[in-house]
């Protein structure tokens, strides 16, 4: 089901679940890989400052009410969403570097990889926790979808990884109907 504002809801054409890849020795979906799918993949995004939330705290290792900067996405696959993301990053890591928006700017859509490299961190291979949940209504609005369609919830957390200290952490949700994650790279590719 497809769920128009002001228009109701109609019946999609089941298409096949997309790919997902995030390869090894890489910190993120692929997008290139949705190109060479034949879609165009995009992304708006809106980032604030706010105080940690206990939970987030926790996750990046800062205390509760310390300043984070925090990016909500939607990730457009020809300009239609397909799915969300909710990152923080410690504003005591970026605060104080061009690197502090992570979608403005001069180093605006490299990456998470590409921006703390430019303020001296390594990051490697996230930590990723996969599991499956039903979308929320505020999700399902901004995916064009139903309440409660089964979705993949993946919480990934980037390190530092001379200090193994959290750099970003991130909340990403893809409709389990349009989405596959794979993650790897098979020998010799």
């Amino acid at each position: 089901m497809l769920a128009k504002q002001g228009r109701g809801y109609f019946v999609r054409d089941q298409e096949p679940p997309r790919p997902l890849v995030r390869l090894a020795g890489t910190t993120g979906p692929d997008t290139t890989g949705l190109a060479e799918q034949g879609v165009t993949p995009s992304w708006r995004s809106q980032s604030t400052t706010e105080a940690a939330s206990p939970q987030i705290a926790e996750r990046l290792g800062i205390a509760p009410e310390d300043p984070v900067m925090h990016t909500s996405y939607v990730y457009l696959v020809d300009g239609e969403p397909g799915y969300l993301a909710e990152s923080w990053e410690p504003m005591a890591v970026t605060g104080q570097a061009l690197i502090v928006l992570p979608e403005a700017g001069p180093y605006s859509g490299i990456g998470i990889a590409a921006r703390m490299a430019r303020i001296g961190i390594e990051v490697g291979e996230p930590v990723e926790q996969v599991s499956a949940r039903n979308l929320t209504r505020a999700e399902a609005q901004a995916l064009a979808l139903l309440p409660g369609v089964p979705a993949l919830a993946i919480r990934r957390t980037h390190y530092d990884q001379a200090t193994g200290r959290p750099v970003e952490t991130a909340d990403l949700v893809l409709p389990g109907e349009r989405w596959a994650t794979r993650y790897g790279r098979p020998p010799g590719a």
